[in-house]
């Protein structure tokens, strides 16, 4: 059996990494939310946006893309942020009067 180079090895080892902190789950989600958008926007076209604008129309758009943006949001920072910048990222600025030091829990 052929040995490994430390190249292919360090790759094996970040997937791995990867799988293990749930990465790739996260993106397998984003996949399928993509993909019923992209299935289902003929319909969205023609039943919401060639009409006559109204408050359904309204909380149907806030309904369908505000999730998606949060989640999408969620997903970049666990994805491709350090878990350092991702830490000050979810605290609110508000939050640090309150309790100076966010991440001591004690």
């Amino acid at each position: 059996m052929a040995e490994l180079s430390e190249e292919a090895r360090q790759g094996f080892i970040a997937f791995g990494e990867g799988v293990m902190k749930g990465s790739l789950f996260y993106i397998a989600c984003m996949t399928l939310v993509l993909y019923d958008h992209l299935t289902t926007l003929d319909l969205e076209i023609e039943l919401i946006w060639k009409k006559k604008w109204s408050l359904i129309q309204v909380l149907y758009l806030i309904n369908r893309y505000l999730p998606d943006i949060s989640f999408l949001y969620g997903v970049s920072l666990t994805v491709w942020v350090s878990e350092e910048t991702h830490a000050k990222l979810w605290v609110l600025p508000p939050c640090r009067l309150l309790r100076p030091d966010p991440l001591n829990v004690s």
